[in-house]
């Protein structure tokens, strides 16, 4: 996260551009099988991990992986770089009274943060280009995305330079969590890597199909490159 911190700040500073990219089972799992998905995350600036599964499955492979990046920690210390220099985000996803209430949270946790704009998720594909030009006359320094995948990358890759912000990433469902509408697991379980348990406990109807048909798939994947790395 420091490392990411210290990215975006000089991003932002700057106006060079950074877009990040993050990785969990279920987005794995979908861009080999999407090749305009996978190729939003390959061309990212920066991809980080969010999701245990992608972190412990690295690990196994040999690859070192220090933490997982969660949305909505980065959503909270990009708010928290934004306050203390003055930075502006514009914050584009989610229903339009949950992107109210998140950003209504924001500004509480973050006394001098000011906000370049925000607007609900819930626009067609063909409109990519109006919000990003609605984005680039806000002046706004970051874009912060809150979209189911694979759209929230798609929309990234293709609004990033023209909305003219400097940094630009994704936080899928974080601004539910920030508005309040779902808990987040207690700190303990976030470090022992059981919050996709506690996230299934909340939402068992929508996720645990997904997470099980998703997890399969990604052991196969993992299984693969084992059995590929010995030989």
């Amino acid at each position: 996260m420091e490392t990411l911190r210290d990215r975006a700040l000089a991003a932002m500073t700057t106006g060079t551009r950074l877009r990040v990219a993050d990785v969990n089972v279920a987005k794995l799992v979908a861009l080999t099988a999407d090749p305009a998905f996978r190729q939003t995350v390959v061309d990212a600036d920066a991809v980080v991990v969010d999701g245990m599964g992608v972190l412990w499955g690295l690990r196994l492979l040999g690859v070192a992986a220090p933490e997982r990046l969660s949305g909505v920690d980065l959503l909270d210390q990009v708010a928290a770089l934004c306050a203390a220099h003055g930075l502006r985000p514009f914050v584009v996803g989610a229903k339009p009274d949950v992107v109210e209430r998140a950003v209504a949270e924001l500004r509480r946790r973050h006394p001098g943060l000011c906000l370049a704009g925000w607007r609900d998720g819930y626009f067609p594909a063909d409109s990519d280009d109006a919000v990003a030009a609605e984005i680039r006359a806000s002046g706004a320094h970051c874009l912060i995305a809150a979209l189911p995948y694979p759209r929230q990358d798609l929309f990234l890759a293709r609004a990033h330079a023209a909305s003219g912000a400097a940094l630009a990433f994704g936080v899928g469902g974080s601004l539910d969590v920030v508005a309040g509408d779902l808990r987040r697991a207690p700190r303990w379980m976030r470090s022992a890597g059981l919050e996709w348990f506690f996230r299934l406990v909340q939402e068992p109807v929508r996720l645990g199909p997904r997470y099980l048909s998703t997890n399969l798939r990604f052991l196969g994947l993992l299984l693969g490159q084992l059995v590929a790395r010995r030989r």
